[in-house]
């Protein structure tokens, strides 16, 4: 593989690659964060996919079997807004999981169209043990951090979602937050984002919506306002199976 020729640059500056000028474009951009994003996720991720791919599982598969454990019951439609994916690409993954015994689907009780989710016992085993290996992460992370500077990462990222129309799972999330926090953090950044007319939209990292969308949060980003961890939720028990719960439509 070629060597990447390049010097390193302060925080906030893109790397210098021999012979660029010194006036390289883009100088303001937040790269320092843009990139320790990139790399913070692909490792956490990564955590669990070892895992995942012991069971012939994609980081799909965890996201789907995660959310139906967290939130027993949900149904189809709610996930699809959730993972922001196609009906065709969450039917392939529900299908293996339901095949496999890692979840179950029953009709609802009001409306027997509806296709509710749960998590069997082997599912619930399986969101644990991957919780297990990223919660290790995240506390090697906030180890000799005060608790003022752990509260203003998790309002950082709790900044960095988009709250305009927030899925049902969000908006618990939200409304769990003490006194409602989350929300005040939710209207704070809205308010930011509206004012200076950003787009919102960009679809991976590493792109300039992507560095105002940080500058946007860090300029109304208020380390004094430190804000509480959210309650830990109980892991739900094990929906009973029943039958036709196969069904995927």
């Amino acid at each position: 593989m070629a060597d990447i020729n390049f010097k390193a640059q302060g925080a906030g500056q893109g790397p210098a690659r021999d012979g660029a000028g010194a006036s390289a474009p883009h100088s303001d951009q937040r790269w320092d964060i843009i990139e320790l994003l990139f790399f913070a996720y692909r490792d956490f991720v990564g955590d669990a996919d070892h895992v995942l791919e012991e069971f012939g599982f994609g980081r799909a598969h965890h996201r789907v079997v995660h959310f139906v454990t967290r939130y027993p019951g949900l149904k189809v439609a709610d996930l699809l807004d959730v993972l922001r994916i196609t009906k065709q690409s969450l039917g392939r993954v529900l299908k293996q999981l339901l095949d496999e015994g890692y979840i179950v689907q029953k009709a609802g009780d009001a409306d027997r169209r509806q296709r509710l989710l749960f998590a069997t016992a082997k599912g619930e085993a399986l969101v644990v043990k991957l919780a297990g290996l990223q919660t290790a992460r995240i506390t090697r992370a906030l180890e000799g951090m005060s608790p003022a500077a752990a509260d203003g990462a998790r309002q950082f990222l709790l900044g960095m979602i988009d709250h305009e129309d927030p899925d049902k799972v969000l908006d618990v999330i939200l409304q769990d937050w003490p006194q409602g926090e989350g929300r005040k953090v939710s209207e704070t950044v809205t308010s930011v984002r509206s004012s200076r007319k950003l787009a919102d939209d960009a679809p991976h990292l590493l792109l300039v919506d992507d560095d105002r969308r940080i500058r946007d949060l860090l300029a109304g980003f208020s380390p004094a306002k430190a804000i509480a961890s959210p309650p830990q939720k109980v892991p739900p028990t094990r929906a009973p199976s029943c039958s036709g719960c196969i069904s995927i439509s």
